[in-house]
C-alpha cells in the first residue's frame, strides 16, 4: 500500500479548523451572555453559531469519508 498526500484530505481539515474557531467564538458570546448587546443582535449570534455547528457535522462528515480504510490486526 502506498501513503500518499491528500489535498482535499487537507483542505477538508483546515476549512474544520476555521469553521472549530469561529464556533469557539460565538460560543462565547452566546453562552457567556452578559447583555452588552440588543436582543435582536443576540438571537443572530445564536443563529450564526447554529449555522456553524451544522457546517462542522457536514465537516466531519466529509474528513470521515477521506480517511483510508485499513484492515486491523
Amino acid at each position: 500500500m502506498t501513503i500518499t498526500s491528500n489535498r482535499e484530505g487537507l483542505k477538508s481539515l483546515a476549512n474544520f479548523n476555521i469553521d472549530a474557531q469561529f464556533c469557539q467564538q460565538y460560543g462565547s458570546q452566546v453562552f457567556n451572555y452578559q447583555g452588552d448587546s440588543t436582543e435582536k443582535q443576540y438571537q443572530q449570534t445564536c443563529l450564526n453559531l447554529d449555522y456553524i455547528i451544522d457546517d462542522l457535522i457536514s465537516s466531519l462528515q466529509i474528513i470521515k469519508t477521506q480517511i483510508p480504510r485499513v484492515a486491523a490486526d
